[in-house]
């Protein structure tokens, strides 16, 4: 084996410390680095509130899907009744319905109630065959809540199907 020159040497060690970073390029890597970890940590409640919400339409979307089914596979005097308006509904976190209302699941309220449809455009009188259908949904397990803010509203007209001529 050959010796190395100390010139070969001095070389070798100038090239190893001159690829090597300074102190001012690793404080600006790490502050360019920290100001994007907090711009990010920044979005992050934002993003979770945008989920919070889709999630809460996708369980509104489910009961109201759920509830509409029911009355338009019910016969007309069973979702005229009192008793189909006066019934209110439990439901889980993702809008799938529960049999009791007191259960430790209970993440929605809902209630149906029908009513006379309005008439329809370009007509002066109400269908006797079509009628509205008004269903609140209440978050939370509390039936107080239904009439308050939190309270949502939605309304859809319904046909009668079981005595069509």
């Amino acid at each position: 084996m050959k010796p190395v020159s100390p010139d070969v040497r001095a070389r070798l060690c100038r090239a190893r410390f001159a690829s090597a970073f300074s102190l001012v390029e690793v404080t600006l890597a790490v502050a360019v680095t920290a100001t994007v970890a907090m711009t990010l940590l920044g979005l992050l409640p934002a993003g979770l509130d945008g989920m919070r919400q889709s999630a809460n339409t996708a369980a509104h979307a489910r009961i109201l899907q759920t509830l509409a089914g029911q009355a338009q596979m019910n016969t007309w005097q069973e979702i005229t009744s009192s008793g189909y308006a006066s019934r209110t509904y439990a439901f889980d976190y993702q809008g799938g319905e529960l049999e009791s209302l007191d259960s430790a699941q209970v993440t929605y309220l809902a209630r149906a109630r029908v009513q006379n449809a309005p008439p329809l455009p370009g007509s002066t009188a109400t269908n006797p065959r079509l009628r509205l259908l008004c269903i609140e949904v209440v978050t939370g397990s509390s039936p107080a809540d239904f009439g308050t803010p939190r309270c949502n509203t939605y309304a859809t007209q319904i046909a009668q199907m079981d005595d069509t001529p």
